[in-house]
């Protein structure tokens, strides 16, 4: 016969391990969840430290921006400032190395750029070629001063002093265009401006001096020869931003050395925020 106490014994151990057994389980499923808990704790601490660490680089870079920024603008307007006026120091200082005024070289440009087709360069070369071969010319040699001789152009006044090189320049003009041969006319002009120029000038002086003369004027009357002193005057602000270049370049230059630990903080926290971005420990709509 069957003991029902004893097995009403059994069935109760039984129980009582399934309970011990359920017990353990969440004993362990419990520490797990304080495992997981605790290490998620630990990377949201990263992370807020990180995001902290972000905060601060873009702080400093803010002034560090505003800094910069500045620097550009002001660089920006001084490069602005200073194109509107290089024109004119061109103007000046090729006039000085020429030999004329600024006036006669903006009139010669627009001239012989419309009867020779000739570019301002090129023109400005012929120039410079001009006045360098007048002062060899002058020391009794170089390739023009045959063209001087044959021309009857003195290089000097009666008491021994050179002549100005722009008045002997205008009476060359003047005898170059007075001569009918055009081979001969060229040659001269060649040996004077060079071989370049020379025997376009040439060619553009066989209409004769009037027409040259014309030329000149009709650039006056449209507007397009400055003073002598408008002229002097973009030379001097051309001096002036020069300085103020340097100036600025300078300044811009202390500015990025000096806000480079901002500049490098804000590259390294986005680096490291992207980083952790690829590894799902930051937020996507950080960057919303």
């Amino acid at each position: 016969m069957v003991d029902v106490a004893r097995l009403q014994v059994e069935v109760d151990s039984r129980q009582v391990k399934k309970a011990e057994d359920n017990l353990n389980r969440f004993g362990r499923t419990s520490s797990k969840a304080q495992q997981s808990s605790k290490r998620f704790g630990n990377q949201a601490q990263r992370t807020a430290k990180a995001m902290q660490g972000m905060n601060r680089s873009v702080k400093l870079l803010t002034g560090a921006m505003g800094a910069l920024t500045a620097a550009l603008s002001i660089r920006a307007l001084q490069q602005f400032v200073t194109s509107s006026v290089a024109a004119v120091d061109q103007i000046g200082k090729m006039a000085d190395t020429a030999g004329v005024t600024s006036e006669n070289l903006q009139e010669l440009r627009f001239a012989f750029g419309q009867l020779a087709g000739t570019t301002d360069r090129e023109l400005d070369a012929s120039l410079r070629r001009f006045n360098r071969r007048l002062g060899l010319a002058a020391d009794g040699g170089g390739a023009a001063k045959g063209v001087f001789e044959d021309l009857n152009i003195a290089l000097s006044n009666t008491s021994g002093e050179a002549r100005d090189s722009e008045v002997i320049l205008n009476e060359l003009f003047v005898e170059l265009a007075g001569i009918e041969d055009a081979s001969r006319r060229a040659a001269l002009a060649s040996q004077a401006f060079g071989e370049d120029a020379g025997p376009r000038l040439a060619a553009a002086l066989g209409n004769g001096i009037d027409s040259l003369s014309a030329a000149k004027q009709e650039a006056r009357d449209l507007g397009f020869v400055l003073s002598d002193e408008t002229v002097a005057s973009g030379e001097q602000m051309a001096d002036e931003f020069d300085k103020l270049s340097r100036q600025l370049s300078t300044q811009f230059q202390k500015a990025v050395i000096e806000n480079k630990d901002a500049i490098l903080g804000l590259v390294d926290g986005f680096t490291n925020l992207l980083d952790a971005a690829s590894r799902g420990d930051v937020l996507p709509d950080f960057f919303s």
